[in-house]
């Protein structure tokens, strides 16, 4: 994801990344409704506020648990 990002700023069209997380978040299928249901709570939050990595992290970790039970 992060990639993806640097790409745009390599073609000189940058995204601010709150702008991209929530692009990411409203892209995702119903696989993924506790997931984005848990994050989108956390875009914004002075506290504890969402980034990127923890998306990736979430995303994966949710990939790995469907693909296992595809097996």
């Amino acid at each position: 994801m992060e990639d993806i990002c640097v790409r745009l700023d390599d073609m000189g069209s940058s995204i601010p990344e709150n702008h991209f997380m929530i692009h990411v978040l409203n892209n995702l299928t119903a696989e993924y409704d506790l997931q984005l249901a848990l994050l989108e709570k956390r875009i914004g939050d002075k506290k504890r506020p969402l980034t990127v990595h923890e998306i990736r992290a979430e995303l994966s970790l949710r990939f790995e648990i469907n693909y296992e039970i595809c097996k």
